[in-house]
This record gives C-alpha cells, sequence and structure tokens, in this order.
C-alpha cells in the first residue's frame, strides 16, 4: 500500500471452494488438492479482483495457476453457475455461507494451499474520516 495511505486490517476472511450439491467433488471423500484444483476450469471473480488475486498468489506458491471455466464480476452470478452444477467456484467464506447452510452449495476441503486473506479499511493519509468509518475503527481498537 503506497505511503500516502493509511491502513487496518478490519476483519479476516478465506476463500472457499465450493460445488453443486451434485457435483462429484460434493460428497467424496479425498480432500482436492492444489493441483488438481489448478487442473480444474474453475467460475472465477476476474482477473484484478481481491479473490483472484488470493486465488492466483496461493496456487502461485505451489507452482501451479488456475485454469478459469468463466470469469465474472459478480459473486452472485458466480454462486448461480455453481449452484446449477456448471463447475466449481471460489469465493470468499462469509459471501457463501447461507447458500452452504442451505444445502445450496457444498463447501470442499482443499489441501496444500492457504486461501486467507484479511479485509482492510484504507484511506488518504491528508485527509479525515467520516464520522462512520472513524466510529467503526474506534470500535474494533486500530484508531
Amino acid at each position: 500500500i503506497p505511503h500516502e495511505f493509511r491502513h487496518t486490517v478490519v476483519a479476516a476472511d478465506d476463500l472457499v471452494v465450493v460445488v453443486s450439491p451434485s457435483h462429484p467433488w460434493a460428497h467424496r471423500k479425498k480432500i482436492v488438492t492444489a493441483r488438481e484444483l489448478a487442473a480444474t476450469p474453475l467460475i472465477l471473480r476476474e482477473v484484478g479482483s481481491g479473490a483472484r488475486e488470493v486465488l492466483d498468489k496461493a496456487l502461485e506458491v505451489q507452482g501451479f495457476s488456475s485454469t478459469a471455466m468463466v470469469s465474472l464480476g459478480s459473486n452472485t452470478a458466480i454462486k448461480a453457475m455453481v449452484a446449477s452444477g456448471a463447475g466449481p467456484g471460489i469465493l470468499a467464506r462469509i459471501i457463501t455461507k447461507a447458500e452452504v447452510e442451505s444445502g445450496k452449495l457444498v463447501e470442499v476441503t482443499v489441501r496444500g494451499i492457504s486461501l486467507g486473506r484479511s479485509i482492510r479499511a484504507i484511506w488518504n493519509r491528508g485527509s479525515s474520516l467520516p464520522a462512520p468509518a472513524r466510529r467503526l475503527l474506534e470500535l474494533i481498537g486500530d484508531i
């Protein structure tokens, strides 16, 4: 993050692999490996998005790269495609929580890569924060 900005971590979240209940990965006993994930066409966020960046960096560390079946700019569109059975998708756990709890999507365990990420508040060092943003950061104890 450039020096002219201040920032603080406000939350942490993991990306998860999700599939439809009818997908072969939904009920298999064997854990999906990083190699297998990289070799599988995935439903992904667009290049340049935070989620795509986390996935690509995590796979790169293992010597792999992601294979996109399709890249979309909407989490809702990705969830709909995955739920339809089109293929596995990668999204933030917080975004898929309701669908996983309802059984519309199944979260798949992947071994060999870390898909954790930090969610940050970023603001211009020279400007004051709006009152609601300042209050939020005060509540989490970071300013």
